[in-house]
């Protein structure tokens, strides 16, 4: 081809948007550790969040009650917790997390204790049973002692104690109307 001639001009417009989609895609690639859905190695995971532990944890709004016996009877939880950093990012999180689910009139300061779970996430194989690799959203079952879940008001509370000592809070309050229950997600 002759450089002076439109198809030499069009090869290298092709050229160049090949190689500025390539860069674009090595650009994207996750560098942060944080946002990479595994800890591989749970000491220099643990050190980290040590070093950078999340800004807030959250209960999320799809927190719902559950049947875990698949009966459609609410014999239990399931809270959606994510980490958030100081850029509102989600991160992973390794602690131990302290549930608990009270009963409560709307206006009521003080409820009545339902039930409490504490569950230890501190290694790769915790964070694989409980964190979803596509959301990076941790869904922990909780299950009634005193099951089904009555209709109500109720409020979720979580103490997560982190590796450096630290503790992060949070609160969920949600209504419960006695609607059938559907199993807890699966992913």
């Amino acid at each position: 081809m002759n450089p002076g001639t439109p198809a030499f001009a069009g090869s290298v417009h092709c050229i160049v948007l090949g190689l500025a989609a390539a860069a674009l895609v090595v650009g994207c690639a996750p560098r942060n550790p944080r946002s990479i859905g595994r800890v591989t190695d749970a000491p220099e995971a643990v050190a980290y969040l040590a070093f950078a532990p999340p800004a807030e944890v959250r209960i999320g709004t799809d927190t719902r009650p559950v049947s875990l016996k698949g009966d459609a009877k609410p014999d239990g939880l399931e809270a959606i917790v994510v980490g958030l950093d100081a850029a509102a990012e989600q991160m992973p999180l390794l602690g131990t997390f302290r549930f608990e689910l009270q009963s409560r009139r709307q206006h009521d300061m003080l409820g009545t204790p339902i039930g409490s779970w504490t569950i230890e996430v501190a290694d790769d194989q915790a964070v694989q049973t409980y964190r979803d690799p596509l959301s990076y959203e941790y869904h922990f079952p909780l299950e009634l002692a005193k099951a089904p879940l009555v209709p109500g008001h109720y409020v979720l509370t979580l103490v997560l104690q982190l590796p450096g000592g630290e503790r992060r809070f949070s609160r969920y309050e949600f209504e419960y109307d006695g609607r059938a229950a559907p199993p807890p997600s699966i992913f």
